[in-house]
């Protein structure tokens, strides 16, 4: 994205100068672990064990038809994107390959809304989510969820110019962040965003765009998808 910089703060160090790119970047306390996740419904119990009688049958299930269907918001390189041939790819994509060919299955992709993740599991419309799904207590009441598999972080991204403006305050700052996101979390709980003005957007990559626009003025994306995308 042109002209733009991560603005990364950290609760104890706040206005601390990045020496690799003069920028003042937060981040949020909040880590968060991403992992795959399964609807309660399919596969029993919330410890993501995997051993269940139910999570067997639905394992059997998949083998019996022969394909596991995936879904997947493909917005969030390096994890989920469009590629070149207009199919989705990434590393989540990739682990979805792994996991159908440690099956012998097929592997059947739903590219959908974030947001509606949760509906297709609860409906069995697919079998298996990989969308950098952050583990919150309200996800693991809901879904099955496998152990994480990495640590990541909301920062806030503005433009260049505007880096030292909310280094100690969102007041009056037009903010956004994918709705059910866990960008849309922070904005919501954090004291910083208190007095800011909120608005979803469908994905991160549109957040980013707001603010190239010029009709955001704040951001509020994962640092792993900052640091691919910037």
């Amino acid at each position: 994205m042109k002209n733009t910089k991560n603005t990364k703060n950290m609760k104890n160090a706040k206005g601390a100068e990045n020496t690799k790119n003069s920028a003042i970047k937060k981040i949020f306390v909040t880590v968060l672990s991403l992992a795959m996740v399964l609807a309660l419904t399919a596969c029993g119990g919330g410890s993501g064990s995997g051993d269940s009688e139910e999570g067997g049958g639905k394992l059997a299930a998949i083998q019996e038809k022969g394909k596991i269907v995936v879904c997947t918001d493909a917005a969030w390189a390096p994890f989920e994107y469009i590629g070149a041939d207009g199919e989705p790819t990434g590393v989540d994509i990739e682990i979805a390959n792994k996991i159908a060919e440690e099956l012998g299955v097929e592997l059947e992709i739903s590219n959908i809304a974030f947001d509606s993740i949760s509906t297709y599991l609860e409906n069995d419309e697919a079998d298996l989510a990989l969308a950098c799904i952050t583990i919150t207590d309200e996800r693991k009441q809901a879904m099955d969820i496998s152990t994480p598999y990495m640590e990541n972080k909301q920062v806030m991204v503005v433009k260049k110019e505007n880096a030292e403006k909310f280094t100690q305050s969102a007041k009056d700052a037009k903010v956004v962040a994918e709705k059910g996101s866990a960008g849309e979390e922070v904005v919501k709980g954090d004291e910083f965003f208190k007095e800011s003005k909120y608005t979803a957007a469908d994905s991160q990559a549109k957040a980013l765009m707001e603010v190239k626009a010029g009709t955001s003025d704040i951001a509020i994306i994962d640092f792993v998808m900052s640091k691919g995308t910037i």
